[in-house]
């Protein structure tokens, strides 16, 4: 019963069945989902409809969904509300009414920083893989091909960081020099510095390809995180798509039902690994209803070669280790299945209600993901049908 239980909540830690048995599993696997996802939808639909309440429409209705850059357009005419246009059209105008020059402008953005994405990503290539050969031909080939993709790198990166400078500079001048004290500015100027550094011929390997050393000096502790620090470029395309400013609107305005759903699942997963952390520790209460301790269980301590010796009472030795191993098997993980016959007990509940305590945070967090869209989409009807009429009349 423990075994298919676990099968039957989609995670297989066995595998080595008969072909009778993998025929049976097959079908397992293709319907035990579906038969998991009812009493999960279940309780997802009535916690939904228990806090649907808790919001407050006229909130809702009237709050301001702005961001903060489209309340900084100039209201003269002028240079700089020009160039606020230029970068920022898509937050006081209707799609309709965008210039060639801002989608242009947009284009040229995402273009430039999906390219410097694709170079930081492709110098991070180990290059033996492209000068390994057998014959001296192809290894002159093949490097020589590296050498071309190393120059057409480095070009691209002088390409967007020429392109970066100019950007943040006019973001800046449009929003009043408010975008290098926000988050999108911050990173820009932290990636910027990133590219910069990896234009120095010295420093670009070391950069793409770090050693991670222990106890070296600032500087290498920077080239280190040189790529990561360059990827956050990715984050500027939040002035054009506003993920987060969405995100944050969402979960302020149904801060409530998220507030309950985390509670919830709080308290569940501080029962789960309490429960837990009673029965496997060496003088737990398995033992003292007369069951063998997990770390006394045959095959519990066979590791492959290599491997630490980790035996289930030193997961469970604290209470701090039991969260950490508890939210893996809540989350449907179980690379670990050699616990006590009481500890299965409570993993069998932990697999019945762990996900749709999961479950539950996630519907919520969709739901009124999908309700904010749909009152944009309502207002933005409501507009485009109000200057039809307009037009008409």
């Amino acid at each position: 019963l423990w075994a298919e239980l676990i099968n039957l909540h989609g995670e297989f830690p066995w595998a080595d069945y008969t072909a009778r048995g993998k025929t049976i599993i097959m079908f397992v696997g293709f319907f035990s989902i579906m038969v998991f996802c009812i009493p999960t939808s279940i309780m997802t639909d009535g916690f939904k409809q228990r806090f649907e309440n808790c919001v407050d429409q006229e909130e809702l209705r009237t709050y301001d969904r702005r961001t903060w850059r489209s309340k900084l357009r100039p209201l003269d005419a002028g240079r700089q509300q020009d160039i606020y246009d230029i970068y920022y059209m898509h937050l006081c105008r209707n799609p309709w009414e965008y210039t060639r020059t801002f989608t242009t402008v947009r284009a040229a953005t995402v273009g430039i920083i999906l390219m410097s994405t694709s170079i930081t990503m492709l110098c991070t290539v180990d290059s033996s893989s492209f000068c390994f050969a057998e014959n001296p031909p192809t290894i002159v080939r093949s490097c020589g091909i590296q050498m071309a993709i190393d120059a057409g790198c480095y070009l691209g990166d002088l390409v967007a960081v020429a392109f970066f400078l100019g950007d943040l500079f006019f973001r800046s001048v449009a929003l009043r020099w408010r975008h290098l004290c926000s988050l999108t500015g911050a990173t820009e100027l932290l990636s910027l510095l990133a590219f910069v550094t990896t234009l120095i011929p010295g420093w670009r390997s070391k950069a793409f390809h770090p050693g991670f050393a222990v106890g070296e000096g600032s500087l290498s502790r920077l080239l280190d995180i040189a790529v990561p620090l360059r990827l956050l470029r990715l984050l500027s395309l939040e002035a054009y798509f506003q993920s987060l400013h969405v995100m944050k609107n969402v979960i302020f305005l149904y801060r409530w039902p998220f507030a309950r759903a985390f509670l919830g699942l709080l308290g569940f997963w501080y029962i789960h690994a309490t429960l837990l952390f009673l029965i496997e520790r060496p003088d737990g209460l398995a033992e003292a209803f007369g069951h063998k301790a997990a770390h006394h269980l045959p095959g519990s301590g066979e590791l492959a070669e290599g491997d630490v010796q980790i035996d289930m009472y030193m997961r469970y030795n604290d209470l701090s280790r039991a969260l950490q191993y508890s939210i893996i098997h809540i989350f449907g993980d179980y690379p670990l299945t050699e616990y006590t016959w009481w500890a299965k007990v409570v993993h069998s509940f932990g697999i019945l209600y762990g996900i749709a305590m999961m479950a539950t945070c996630v519907g919520i967090f969709s739901s009124c993901f999908h309700n904010y869209l749909m009152e944009d989409r309502r207002k933005m009807l409501k507009c485009v049908a109000t200057q039809r009429l307009q037009k008409i009349t």
